[in-house]
């Protein structure tokens, strides 16, 4: 087998630097060439793409991609298939795209490439068609369940003042002046200090008249009536 003639690391990874070398920049190249295509397809027709508009411009894009990296796919190509029995006859990328330029032309990096295209062209053409059409479909149920947490947030809010003004109408701000507490000293600002007073010297007095029965009565009154008249 590959692992007991070539090893593990030589056998099974002896194509991984080409094949990142050549597989991050296609995506990337992909990717670019799509978006690209449907900022000009929205210019031009004023509006979305549909869904078959997404994968024709997925493959256009792919197509194009795979035109530009055609080379450094048949280099990788060349460099993992290369026998280890007859020994490496290509040391590395550059090696192999100058042995293959010298030996061979420039034509042979585009030799594969009609089977590359029928390969990859459809397979991204779909890739990129059903995922706009799953994004639209997820970015349309958000916005639904935004709209509908606004609406319980609006409700929400409008149960509230609905409470508040029925608590309101049932439980009314009792103030002061509703209970007839009026002060002659409003203008020095001591208005709310003396009534205050009052109310304290008022429990106060009940307080010790609460007291009164343990036989004290007459003298916890006059204490009681002193404090009130000297605040």
């Amino acid at each position: 087998g590959i692992a007991k003639e070539e090893g593990v690391v030589g056998g099974f990874y002896r194509g991984w630097w080409p094949g990142l070398a050549g597989k991050i920049p296609s995506y990337a190249l992909t990717w670019t060439f799509f978006q690209q295509l449907k900022q000009a397809q929205s210019r031009i027709l004023k509006r979305p793409p549909r869904n078959i508009e997404n994968s024709i411009m997925g493959c256009i894009a792919s197509a194009t991609t795979v035109c530009i990296m055609i080379p450094m796919d048949t280099i990788k190509t060349r460099l993992v298939t290369q026998g280890g029995a007859s020994g490496i006859p290509y040391r590395g990328i550059v090696d192999a795209a100058v042995r293959i330029t010298r030996e061979e032309g420039v034509g042979a990096f585009y030799r594969g490439l009609p089977p590359r295209l029928i390969s990859v062209v459809p397979m991204i053409g779909i890739q990129f068609g059903v995922y706009e059409f799953m994004k639209q479909n997820m970015l349309g149920k958000n916005k639904q369940n935004l709209v509908a947490l606004d609406s319980r947030t609006v409700d929400g809010n409008n149960m509230c003042q609905r409470v508040n003004k029925k608590s309101n109408e049932e439980f009314p701000v009792i103030t002061l002046d509703d209970v007839g507490i009026k002060s002659n000293s409003i203008n020095d600002g001591s208005s709310s200090i003396r009534t205050i007073s009052f109310f304290r010297n008022k429990f106060d007095f009940g307080a010790l008249l609460q007291k009164d029965a343990t036989g004290t009565k007459g003298h916890t009154q006059k204490l009681a009536l002193n404090k009130i008249a000297s605040s």
